[in-house]
């Protein structure tokens, strides 16, 4: 009885493994995502040892079912369908970016850099200028390091690589042994 069970819970989880991944939400129509698929080990002759390489597809989901994904490939109409069983790994766009910060520091010194140049010309060029050279360029490093920030931080959040995050993969496994037939669940993080 108790065999009976477990085999009729494994059952309907099977049948329903398919449902819950499309219907988690994770992976929509319209999300860039990114596969691996077909993994096979091949031996490595620079390393002398087996290793796991892997097909990968980058793309714009066009549609899941519960046993393929389409994607767009190239936004050109070039489409290619990978079945789910043959996917070791899914990992979902974060979206370009995250260099903010760095480029705000690139192009606050190449403003800083540039404003100093800048206000050692004006400087020199003033017959009547006050000023002495040192505070010219530092006024005009001032001056312009700000903007040059500005669009530093613009141009390394725009420019920025693309963030990627894994989405958990789960499968069901269905068996045909010499003993019967037996069903084993896989879930893959």
């Amino acid at each position: 009885m108790r065999r009976a069970t477990l085999t009729t819970a494994a059952l309907l989880v099977a049948l329903q493994a398919p449902a819950l991944a499309q219907e988690s939400g994770l992976v929509q129509p319209g999300a860039r995502v990114r596969v691996f698929h077909h993994c096979a080990e091949k031996y490595d002759p620079g390393e002398r040892r087996e290793r796991v390489v892997c097909e990968e597809q980058t793309g714009t989901v066009a549609s899941l079912s519960s046993d393929s994904l389409v994607l767009n490939v190239n936004n050109e109409g070039t489409f290619a369908s990978i079945p789910l069983g043959s996917v070791s790994r899914l990992q979902l766009s974060k979206g370009r970016g995250g260099a903010g910060t760095r480029g705000a520091l690139y192009g606050g010194l190449a403003g800083a850099f540039v404003g100093g140049l800048a206000g050692l010309a004006v400087c020199s060029s003033v017959e009547d200028s006050t000023n002495s050279p040192g505070a010219c360029a530092l006024g005009g490093a001032l001056v312009v390091s700000i903007p040059g920030a500005a669009i530093g931080l613009m141009l390394g959040h725009s420019l920025g690589r693309e963030g990627w995050v894994d989405i958990p993969i789960e499968g069901v496994a269905v068996s045909v042994g010499s003993a019967g037939v037996g069903i084993g669940i896989t879930v893959q993080f």
